[in-house]
């Protein structure tokens, strides 16, 4: 009996698959995140994803776009996910389901080069004003918490961190036109 899927991936070494899951993995994850507002449902889809992905990696054709398969399991996830929680607030028609991730596709492409172009105007930033986003996004603290280690009340720590924010914004747009980056 011969094969039904001649292109199939099952010569390959699963560490093939580990190597494209995480090459490509910030790119689904901004595709799944545009899609499902809330980190955790988000965060759970993603899993349910690379694992669906693991085991259909068989059908992976060497030489496609890795990122283009995943992104179609993942949206199946999605839909999958919006169709399963009714009590949810968010309810998509499938139909409008395909037109978001149309357009989010198309826009997480230049994902890295945005990646790229934000960490240099970080890197442009005071040293005070990095470690102040260190606190608030990768330690994770409150503004509460952030003012209790650096003695400002938490409204002057929203104001400081809205200026980088704008800084960061303007350095971004500067250097995407530079580029030429959308």
């Amino acid at each position: 009996m011969s094969n039904v899927n001649s292109n199939n991936n099952s010569g390959f070494d699963k560490n093939d698959f580990i190597k494209l899951l995480m090459a490509n993995q910030r790119h689904i994850q901004a595709f799944i995140i545009s899609l499902v507002p809330n980190i955790n449902d988000a965060e759970d889809i993603y899993q349910e994803t690379a694992s669906e992905m693991w085991n259909k990696y068989e059908t992976f054709v060497p030489g496609t776009d890795f990122a283009a398969w995943a992104i179609t399991i993942a949206k199946y996830k999605v839909f999958h996910f919006y169709r399963a929680s009714k009590n949810s607030k968010m309810q998509f028609d499938s139909e409008i389901c395909e037109t978001i991730a149309a357009r989010v596709k198309s826009r997480i492409g230049n994902l890295d080069d945005h990646i790229d172009i934000l960490n240099k105007c970080v890197k442009k930033l005071a040293n005070k004003e990095k470690s102040l986003l260190k606190l608030r996004y990768k330690d994770e603290l409150t503004l509460k918490q952030i003012s209790l280690r650096i003695s400002k009340k938490p409204p002057s720590i929203h104001r400081i961190i809205s200026n980088i924010h704008a800084k960061l914004a303007i350095c971004f747009r500067r250097n995407l036109r530079c580029e030429g980056l959308k």
